[in-house]
């Protein structure tokens, strides 16, 4: 399957106390796939660490529906953006030799 851009970012998102969730719309294998960052207003942009200040529910079947949902553990103490990306690396393992057969699932999964 060609693709020719992948969006795998999701906001920035104003974050007031009153934020308690967000969605991405990119596919994920884990929870811990997703990079959740976090700019307080006037300071600079940090990580936020998964179950301590933010749990993911994702869809359950990531090929039809990518994504999910990203729920803050404590969204009170959230005053600035966040923002979230992919931690999986935008890479092709998959080697294709020009003799030989190959299965297409094999290609579209890489």
């Amino acid at each position: 399957m060609a693709i020719s851009t992948v969006s795998r970012q999701a906001g920035p998102f104003a974050t007031t106390g009153a934020l308690a969730s967000f969605t991405f719309g990119f596919k994920i294998f884990q929870a811990s796939d997703l990079l959740v960052l976090y700019t307080p207003a006037g300071g600079s942009e940090s990580h936020l660490t998964l179950y301590l200040h933010y749990i993911v529910q994702m869809a359950p079947d990531q090929d039809a529906t990518p994504g999910g949902t990203v729920y803050f553990v404590d969204p009170g103490s959230l005053n600035g953006s966040v923002r979230a990306t992919s931690q999986v690396p935008n890479t092709q393992p998959l080697v294709l030799t020009n003799v030989g057969a190959f299965f297409p699932a094999q290609v579209n999964q890489a």
